[in-house]
């Protein structure tokens, strides 16, 4: 008999918290960084009606993991390159360099996304690449799905190839030790 799958009281909590956060989420009744905070303070708060989902500490424990801080200096170097036009001088340069040859802009533009989603997290790289991609799309007067898709995939692609290219590949190496494995090395993957 395989065994049987039980509903218990932290697994219905957990499941409708769950479907509350979507509501939340969906017609943006709170702003999408609040959200996800009141959702952790309401995976603390059953411990005060007897049931335990999570300890403070297992809940502000994330927050001091080096895989979060690290993702959240990468936010904060996209940002840095938007404000400061450094994005909008990729977008320019990639664009003069092609215009003499105008079926080269996208595929340089691939490349470079790539080669920079190597040493920068993909949701990053994307973030930064994505008023370049849209811009060139508006000044080569082509749908903006004809660079988007590609320049997803590139960018995906090119995040596989480092340990830091990708959020995933430093979450598990940073509990990879946990388990009693080595952590990834950079070039591993």
């Amino acid at each position: 008999d395989p065994p049987r799958l039980v509903m218990t009281p932290e697994i219905a909590y957990v499941l409708i918290l769950f479907v509350v956060a979507l509501v939340c989420f969906a017609p943006e009744i709170f702003a999408v960084d609040v959200v996800p905070l009141l959702v952790l303070l309401a995976l603390v708060l059953p411990k005060v009606f007897g049931l335990q989902i999570l300890t403070p500490g297992e809940a502000l424990g994330a927050f001091g993991d080096e895989t979060v801080m690290l993702l959240i200096a990468d936010f904060m170097l996209t940002t840095g390159l938007i404000r400061t036009g450094i994005t909008a001088e990729i977008g320019n340069q990639i664009y003069r360099i092609g215009s003499k040859r105008p079926w080269t802009v996208v595929p340089l533009l691939l490349c470079v996304a790539a080669a920079i989603s190597f040493w920068i997290s993909n949701t990053v790289t994307m973030a930064v690449f994505l008023p370049i991609a849209v811009g060139i799309s508006q000044r080569m007067k082509i749908s903006p799905s004809r660079v988007l898709m590609p320049l997803a995939f590139s960018i995906i692609l090119g995040g596989t190839v480092t340990l830091i290219g990708t959020s995933t590949n430093l979450v598990i190496s940073g509990r990879l030790p946990d388990y009693g494995q080595a952590s990834i090395g950079l070039f591993e993957m």
